[in-house]
């Protein structure tokens, strides 16, 4: 792996927002290290993207946000993979997306349990809290026109709440104030940290927010070039 290429690590590279930023990075000339829940997702992903882009270098590890040393160790893999070069780019894409029927799904504020809070608040303001520390002290410095970026991937619930999704709401709400504090902390050290706010729900029905279109505005981000100009955020 002697290419000079940038690096984008991607946790939570799911098939939705996760794969269309690896996709769009790669067009734009990054190598790609990947996260999911399981090697065999990730593999599969690595496997698609490589068929897109088969001149991108793709390393994958394996993160559960709810297990907030596995998105350390992850991200620490993935470095000694790309043979200790550090990346120009970290996305905390991990979110705490119950299915309905299940613990962290769609279920009335009253009837939230205090475990179920605490494992939304552990994916979201925990695991991207861990990440946001790793990626002060390893992103590389900038060079050639590469900045090093910190994203978060937001959503609408962290500034209108549902009270039947309350658990995800407050974890949004918590990581949209992590990712406003790190913009702070580290823009003097010329590292621009930025959410993407998601304010509307992704379907296939709804072709104003499509993965592909939700990634573009991460990459609109990234090329903002005036650093008084940096924003701290985007809703989409």
């Amino acid at each position: 792996m002697s290419s000079p290429k940038p690096t984008i690590y991607i946790l939570g590279a799911g098939p939705g927002v996760g794969s269309e930023l690896a996709s769009l990075f790669a067009t734009h000339n990054f190598n790609i290290g990947l996260t999911t829940r399981s090697t065999s997702s990730s593999t599969s992903i690595a496997a698609k993207l490589k068929e897109l882009h088969p001149n991108t270098t793709i390393v994958t590890a394996t993160a559960d946000g709810s297990r907030p040393e596995s998105v350390t160790a992850a991200l620490d893999s993935l470095r000694e993979q790309f043979e200790g070069r550090a990346p120009t780019v970290v996305v905390y894409n991990i979110a705490s997306l119950g299915r309905d029927n299940s613990s962290l799904g769609p279920t009335p504020l009253e009837n939230v349990t205090l475990e179920t809070m605490q494992t939304h608040l552990t994916i979201s303001l925990a695991s991207g809290f861990v990440t946001a520390q790793w990626a002060a002290k390893n992103l590389a410095p900038a060079s050639d026109g590469m900045k090093p970026m910190l994203f978060f991937t937001g959503g609408g619930l962290g500034v209108s709440p549902n009270p039947k999704l309350a658990g995800l709401s407050m974890a949004k709400a918590a990581l949209r104030n992590l990712s406003m504090s790190y913009h702070l902390e580290l823009k003097p050290k010329g590292i621009h940290a930025a959410t993407v706010m998601i304010m509307a729900t992704i379907t296939p029905n709804n072709p104003n927010h499509t993965p592909k279109l939700i990634a573009a505005e991460f990459w609109k981000l990234y090329k903002q070039k005036d650093v008084d100009l940096w924003s701290p955020e985007v809703l989409y």
